[in-house]
């Protein structure tokens, strides 16, 4: 159990790092996706016919080895969302609860895998894992030319920590009701 445990660990701080490698303009799409599927969710816009046809977007050059959603999309559908009060604060919603939910997923596989239930020299070990993952990720986003900014390290700080919190509170629920069994 431990190796999968460590496997997934190491392949969700893959994940947090590649994402923050990819340019601007292909995060920027992947997160549209989402925003385009909850308007459609509300809508019920998607075209079928649209689905084969090419994306005449300015992201598909930048895009154009990733399926575009944006073909399912009816353009009344498209038209709407970008010209919707909502769009942007919607994309950075999303952004943000992306980096949130990569680093709760990391918090409680790094429990699991370090094991930080019973002592404060193991929290402390935890914590830096937390820190220096989302530095790190900070840092490849500069490299990438993407923005950089210290709030999303806090904000990946607090989704860690919500992850690794309730790993521990699982964990110790597990054990007292084991204890009052034997």
């Amino acid at each position: 159990m431990k190796k999968v445990l460590t496997t997934l660990f190491i392949l969700n701080l893959l994940v947090i790092w590649i994402n923050s490698a990819l340019p601007a303009t292909l995060s920027h799409t992947l997160s549209d996706w989402l925003v385009y599927g909850t308007e459609t969710a509300f809508e019920g816009d998607v075209s079928g016919e649209t689905a084969s046809r090419e994306t005449s977007s300015a992201t598909s050059s930048a895009t154009s080895s990733v399926p575009s959603i944006e073909s399912k999309i009816s353009d009344a559908a498209k038209e709407r969302l970008n010209n919707s009060e909502w769009t942007d604060e919607l994309r950075t919603f999303i952004r943000k609860m992306a980096h949130a939910l990569e680093f709760f997923t990391l918090g409680v596989l790094a429990l699991l895998v370090l094991g930080a239930v019973g002592g404060w020299h193991r929290w402390e070990r935890l914590a830096a894992v937390g820190l220096a993952t989302a530095l790190i990720d900070e840092t490849i986003q500069i490299f990438s030319k993407r923005t950089s900014v210290l709030s999303d390290v806090w904000l990946d700080m607090a989704g860690f920590a919500a992850g690794a919190l309730l790993a521990a509170g699982v964990a110790a629920l597990v054990a007292r009701r084991r204890a009052k069994r034997q």
